[in-house]
């Protein structure tokens, strides 16, 4: 069942935080889904809060104290609030405007304190048009093998919902709060801590750089 209460924020985690970005809260990864099948808002919604109510870190907030960061699991929230934009009235280039102009507000609407960590649009485009799904989480709760699971969670869940059977997910695996743990535990081990001298001898320090084609050139990958 859910898992609320303190969650030990992992070595990532601390390095975010660190980096002390001004707008902590746009800091996320997105997918824009085709919706192939006719599905009801209500539809979606509804498979979108089973996967909040399953998925404990979609629900983590994060609060400043000192100079450190407190990491929470909250309780369910209820009914996922699921945005709907109807475009069927726009031309298909209006209508990609307008979906990266709501796109981006969503990105930029995520919480840390008080919520929520995770945003999602349906947009309407008509009959003629599949719908889009926007699915906008915080970095913070996910990642590339991440987007894997949740997807396959909302496959089968809306799957469900479609053939009138009961709402119901695979039972959960390790929570997020117990791999932190065990990863501070690890962290802290005797084993681990054997392994420094050779992670930071001196021959380990000298090693020679990478060949490259240019010297000097800028990095202008940002």
């Amino acid at each position: 069942g859910p898992l609320p209460g303190s969650v030990v924020p992992t070595h990532i985690q601390h390095c975010f935080f660190v980096q002390e970005l001004e707008d902590s809260h746009h800091f996320n990864q997105a997918l824009l889904l085709e919706v192939r099948q006719k599905l009801s808002a209500e539809m979606v919604e509804q498979a979108l809060s089973a996967i909040l109510s399953h998925h404990d870190a979609l629900r983590l907030r994060f609060t400043r104290v000192g100079a450190g960061w407190q990491q929470l699991n909250a309780g369910p929230e209820g009914t996922f609030s699921l945005q709907r934009e109807d475009l069927s009235g726009l031309e298909a280039s209006a209508q990609l405007a307008a979906i990266e102009k709501v796109a981006a507000k969503a990105q930029a609407s995520l919480g840390l304190e008080h919520g929520p960590l995770m945003r999602a649009v349906l947009f309407d485009l008509g009959p003629e048009r599949s719908g889009r799904l926007l699915w906008v989480i915080h970095h913070l709760a996910i990642d590339g093998v991440s987007w894997r699971v949740l997807i396959e969670d909302l496959e089968t869940l809306c799957r469900q919902l479609l053939h009138g059977e009961a709402v119901a997910l695979p039972p959960k695996s390790t929570s997020y709060k117990a791999w932190a743990d065990r990863l501070l535990e690890l962290a802290r081990s005797e084993a681990l801590a054997l392994e420094l001298p050779y992670w930071l001898s001196e021959a380990r320090g000298h090693v020679r750089p990478l060949p490259r084609d240019k010297d000097g050139g800028e990095n202008t990958i940002g």
